[in-house]
């Protein structure tokens, strides 16, 4: 119902800023955009294809049609998922499917001879052991329930019903068609229900494929009440190219809307602590009587009965009245002017002033002279109050660490193998102590972020008696250890922290494009280098048995220098 509601608001918002009213069950069903995404994984906010296990089997596949898309959606589950890189190599002619006898061909073609669906299951049944419909959903049911007693009752009719269809066949090969069966005691997935999944996530990479700005907006809308999803959300939103303007009582709606062509305005809903009645009363207020000058003028006309004083911080320090003043200025002016909005509302009152019906705006009051907030409270701010750094980040000023190729992306936890070596730059969002079973040891639970995502993570005792100095939230930090999968949750086990300062941007930077011949990304890569900068860039080029180098220079302090640079790092 979630997916559901993000389209309905995704084709609301395309028609309005477009005029286009799309009918979305009707949109080609082999369209080259949507299946692009699938193929390159960028699939954040498209139903049941979000994990980073799953992009990885999706950027393998390389899916070409919403039958690629179905098997995935029933693949990955407990069980069938070790089919999935057999697939992967049928799919691409690198491995001959494999039936145990020619009548499953037909059953099994679709999934390269692989039982992953249900009505494969009953259709073994009927057409093989000859029972009807019924009965062979009683094997369904007694498999997914592990009844033993009703599979052990079955089993003989199975293969008798299917010797005396089929004579010419062993009782090994009975008992080996019995066995393929026993999979689905894992989990065997309805075909209709996963064609339903297939058809709504491809709905999905359509309107994400065609129109992105619009998507990512209805995306971010249904996750309001999940910061931490609203922060992947807007990490994805950026990634596809758009910027993602803060709060602003003068521009913002209660909910996330497209601004311009390459921008999502942050919604005042979003903020905590301020609520949707606020909310309301600021965008009606303002579509009626126009923006707001200054604080005064919004404290003025704003309704006291909806914005209190923890929901008028709440707006200062979240940046949405930055255009008034400096935040800290602003949060000690706040009872001054309270006070001369009061006066003069309780002298109207008393006709003291305002006879004839019309009260003069207050002038805007001087804001104090004080020491302005810091980066770091801003950043402390906005993570409180919108659940992600918004203008500024902890990580924001070592954007070329990701030239150091040793370093995993949190994102990356999701696909690599358990016990994989793990090196991050990041910093810990959030700090959970608590106490071994065994002998009561201190321990810490926590959660690791950087630009990318986000990862789990743990602190064993021995561990954290070493590192415990540097668990402190929101600081640029430099963590090993290993990825330990248990129970298909994934973390990672902490061996050791450093602080993230003991990092120097690198001097020099090697990167290869030898046999390179992609004339759009060598532009791309040839827009950063220049005779100027800090940083010496040598370019390896030319053939394998001619290579070459070239010395320029660039500024790795630019984002968009890094971000091209950091592709071509092997």
């Amino acid at each position: 119902l979630r997916t559901l509601t993000i389209i309905k608001n995704a084709l609301e918002i395309i028609e309005k800023r477009t005029g286009k009213k799309i009918d979305i069950t009707k949109i080609p069903e082999d369209d080259p955009k949507a299946f692009e995404l699938f193929c390159k994984a960028e699939t954040v906010g498209v139903f049941q294809f979000e994990g980073g296990a799953m992009q990885q089997f999706l950027k393998e596949l390389k899916p070409q049609n919403l039958e690629d898309i179905c098997f995935l959606a029933a693949a990955y589950r407990p069980g069938p998922m070790k089919y999935i890189p057999d697939y992967i190599l049928c799919k691409h002619g690198k491995k001959d499917p494999e039936y145990l006898i020619p009548e499953l061909e037909p059953i099994l073609n679709k999934t390269f001879g692989f039982p992953i669906y249900q009505e494969q299951l009953l259709k073994i049944c009927m057409d093989l052991a000859g029972f009807t419909l019924a009965d062979g959903d009683v094997i369904r049911n007694a498999l997914k329930k592990k009844q033993l007693d009703i599979l052990k009752a079955k089993e003989p009719d199975f293969k008798k019903n299917f010797l005396e269809k089929f004579p010419q066949y062993s009782e090994e090969v009975a008992a080996k068609l019995w066995k393929q069966l026993e999979p689905f005691s894992d989990y065997g997935f309805n075909k209709a229900h996963s064609a339903s999944y297939a058809v709504v996530a491809y709905w999905c990479a359509y309107l994400k494929a065609h129109f992105p700005l619009e998507f990512i907006t209805a995306l971010i809308h249904s996750d309001l009440d999940s910061l931490d999803r609203v922060g992947i959300d807007i990490e994805d939103a950026k990634r596809l190219g758009f910027k993602v303007l803060p709060p602003d009582v003068n521009f913002s709606f209660i909910d996330f809307v497209p601004e311009n062509s390459d921008s999502i305005r942050f919604g005042l809903g979003a903020i905590k602590n301020v609520g949707v009645k606020a909310c309301e009363n600021i965008v009606s207020e303002r579509e009626t009587n126009g923006k707001f000058s200054n604080l005064s003028n919004f404290l003025e006309r704003v309704s006291e009965e909806v914005l209190n004083k923890r929901a008028l911080e709440s707006l200062i320090k979240s940046g949405a009245m930055d255009s008034f003043g400096e935040r800290n200025a602003m949060l000690l002016a706040i009872p001054q002017i309270t006070s001369e909005i009061q006066k003069k509302r309780k002298a109207f009152e008393t006709k003291q002033t305002g006879l004839f019906g019309n009260e003069a705006e207050i002038s805007q009051t001087t804001l104090p002279k004080c020491e302005p907030a810091t980066d770091k409270e801003k950043m402390h701010w906005e993570k409180e109050l919108l659940g992600i750094f918004l203008t500024t980040h902890p990580l924001s000023k070592f954007g070329w660490v990701r030239l150091f190729p040793e370093y995993n992306k949190t994102t990356q936890t999701a696909s690599l193998n358990a016990g994989r070596k793990i090196k991050l730059f990041c910093t810990i969002s959030s700090v959970k102590i608590t106490y071994t079973k065994s002998k009561n040891e201190k321990m810490a639970i926590l959660l690791l972020e950087d630009e990318y995502g986000k990862c789990d993570a743990v602190l064993f005792p021995q561990s954290y008696l070493k590192n415990y100095m540097l668990l402190i939230e929101s600081v640029p930090l430099i963590i090993t250890g290993r990825l330990n999968v248990r129970d298909e949750k994934r973390s990672v086990v902490i061996d050791t922290i450093e602080h993230g300062n003991i990092l120097n941007k690198p001097q020099k930077v090697i990167i290869n494009i030898v046999g390179e011949s992609n004339l759009d990304k060598l532009k791309e890569l040839s827009s950063v280098l220049s005779e100027n900068g800090e940083t010496e860039v040598v370019v390896k080029y030319g053939i394998k048995n001619n290579i070459k180098e070239i010395s320029k220079k660039t500024d790795l302090s630019v984002a968009s220098n890094v971000e091209i640079l950091s592709k071509w790092i092997k």
